[in-house]
Order: C-alpha cells, then structure tokens, then sequence
C-alpha cells in the first residue's frame, strides 16, 4: 500500500488538490476499525494505515477521528444506509463527493478475501456498479485516472466520464477477478436486494 500512497503524493504539488493525512497515526485506526459494522475490509485497513484519510480533488477517502475531513468512515456507512436501506450490510462507503456519489466495498470477497469495491450515486438508488475486485486494483486505476485528469486540466475537480470504471480496454490494471465477474453477472450492477 506504501506505492498506491506514493503515487497520491506525487499527483499534484498543489497541496489544495492532494492531501494525506499521516499525522493522525495508526493507533486511530487501531482503536477506531472495530466501529464500522460488519468489518473494515483489510486493504482500507492496510491504506488507512498509511494515511488515515486523504483528500484527491474532490474525492475524499475516510479514516477515523480525523478533524479535517470532518466525518469518521464508520459514521458515513451508517449515514448511506439510512439514506438507502438497500445498502445495509451490503455497501460500506469510504469515499465520496460533494455531489453524494461514492465508492465503497461491498459483502462480495474476491478470491484472497478481499472485498470487491462497487460505486454508488443518488441519482441511482437501490443499485451499485461493480468496478473492481479490491482495493488496491481500484486505487491504480483512479490514480491513473487522475493523473490524466490534472494533466489535460489542471482547474477540474472531478472525473466526468465515468467508463473507467467498469472498462478493462486501455486500463494499464489487469482485473482478472472483476473481467470474470462482469461475464458471468452479465452486468456491472451487484444485486443487493433478495
């Protein structure tokens, strides 16, 4: 996870636009992780422990305790399952924009017990799209997509055309595991009710 943190920290020299949040250290986390219900999926974890929380643009990615972001990943799942009942125990949300749209880890494990990470918008309710099978593959592909963001357009805050996520076509990461999900689901939706 040491690389995918890295990688953040040399996005942009702007410290508006990219900010980790080292100082809050891994005994937050520690004492914190057992709050969110149903289990911190161990890739998070293993981020969180680098960085316990980080703002890309307008993406803002969750820890624990941590002043700045303003609120703790266990509040915002209990949060989005208020708000859509269809995600309880299914969705558990750790990054967001200020439009509302956010990416989480769903109750599907990939192969090495990792939980495959799904993207959910207000605009859909009821229905998350499939987008990788774990963390550490959805960060390469978002840090990619970033790059190529800040590059075309240094005043842009947000990624608009949203295809990166279930593409595999020109993606330097390799998912396997969602590629095979994708065949046989026959979609990118995951089914969170029934």
């Amino acid at each position: 996870m040491k690389d995918i943190v890295s990688s953040i920290e040399n996005l942009s020299t702007d410290p508006e636009k990219i900010k980790l949040f080292r100082s809050y250290g891994t005994m937050v986390v520690l004492k914190n992780m057992g709050k969110v219900t149903g289990g911190l999926d161990k890739e998070y974890m293993a981020f969180l422990m680098e960085t316990n929380g980080a703002s890309i643009l307008d993406y803002c990615f969750l820890g624990f305790k941590n002043r700045e972001l303003g609120l703790n990943l266990y509040e915002n799942v209990m949060d989005f399952w208020q708000a859509d009942n269809s995600l309880a125990m299914k969705f558990w949300a750790f990054a967001g924009t200020s439009a509302g749209d956010a990416f989480g880890y769903l109750d599907l494990k990939n192969k090495k017990g990792s939980h495959f990470i799904a993207y959910y918008t207000p605009d859909q309710p009821e229905q998350v799209t499939v987008i990788s099978s774990c963390f550490e593959l959805f960060m390469r592909k978002f840090i990619t997509e970033i790059q190529i963001l800040i590059q075309a357009n240094d005043d842009s805050f947000w990624i608009e055309d949203n295809t990166w996520m279930t593409s595999q076509e020109g993606s330097s990461v390799d998912d396997v595991e969602l590629r095979d999900f994708l065949a046989t689901n026959g979609s990118a939706y995951y089914k969170l009710i029934g």
